[in-house]
């Protein structure tokens, strides 16, 4: 694409017809084949993440053990069909799910709210303090 718009400039340039009777045909026929592409990529991309990619896995490298545990036992109140779902073994002890960490989690939000205000500083300082600024972040 971006080749023939630059042949397609310089043909205009030098006022060439034959460069820009060129210029147009290939740039109609670049144009159809991108949305072609583009109407096949992004359907299968999407049906792809939908059908074929395992959210489980994502979740286990971000969320402890406990917090999905939870989350899966809330989901149908049934914690063998939970951790059977998400491809671990059933639960060892009793039949409901273990305590979620509060003081952890607890602990993350005050990182995420003081992440927040430094952001809100530097924010202040690179924009001069402006009030469009100030006003969006409230």
């Amino acid at each position: 694409m971006t080749t023939v718009l630059f042949a397609g400039v310089i043909a205009f340039c030098r006022q060439s017809r034959k460069g820009a009777i060129t210029f147009s045909g290939l740039g109609i026929v670049i144009f159809l084949l991108a949305w072609v592409m583009y109407s096949i990529v992004f359907p299968l991309s999407i049906a792809h993440a939908d059908f074929c990619t395992d959210g489980g896995s994502f979740l286990r490298t971000r969320v402890t053990q406990q917090v999905l545990d939870t989350v899966e036992f809330y989901r149908d109140c049934q914690p063998n069909n939970a951790r059977v779902r998400l491809g671990l073994p059933p639960p060892s002890g009793g039949q409901l799910p273990p305590k979620l960490p509060v003081e952890t989690i607890n602990d993350q939000f005050t990182s995420v709210q003081e992440g927040e205000q430094r952001l809100e500083a530097l924010l202040f300082i690179l924009f001069n303090r402006s009030e469009d600024v100030s006003a969006r972040l409230s």
